[in-house]
């Protein structure tokens, strides 16, 4: 009987121990329930990745249009220049050579319209 006494209270206190921790359990799901929200924190993410992901696309539109835009400024100054050089005449302006060349020539007659003007006024 002495066994069957002692071991029914190891049983007792097996259980009491069982119901604690299960009641701690429950205290402390309620706890994580109030700190976070899993469905909301999961829901902020997607819509934090969308907004990354357009801002990547609208990034890299953006720097596909300066590069163009940046082309159309250069090919329009090279053109300006060569105008200025040549007269209406266009001409391929698409070498290094041929921009340098104008851009040289436009040196040169400056250089000339000034000297020019020094022997006028002298």
């Amino acid at each position: 009987m002495d066994l069957d006494n002692s071991s029914s209270n190891k049983t007792d206190t097996l259980v009491d121990l069982v119901e604690k921790l299960l009641e701690k359990l429950s205290a402390v799901d309620c706890q994580m329930k109030e700190k976070c929200d899993i469905e909301t924190v999961n829901q902020l993410e997607a819509k934090v990745k969308v907004l990354e992901d357009r801002l990547e696309q609208q990034r890299n539109e953006h720097v596909d249009k300066l590069s163009m835009l940046e082309q159309k400024i250069k090919h329009h100054l090279e053109e300006g220049i060569c105008r200025q050089v040549y007269g209406t005449q266009i001409v391929n302006v698409g070498s290094r050579e041929l921009t340098q060349e104008a851009v040289d020539e436009a040196a040169r007659r400056t250089e000339r319209d000034n000297d020019m003007e020094k022997c006028s006024s002298s």
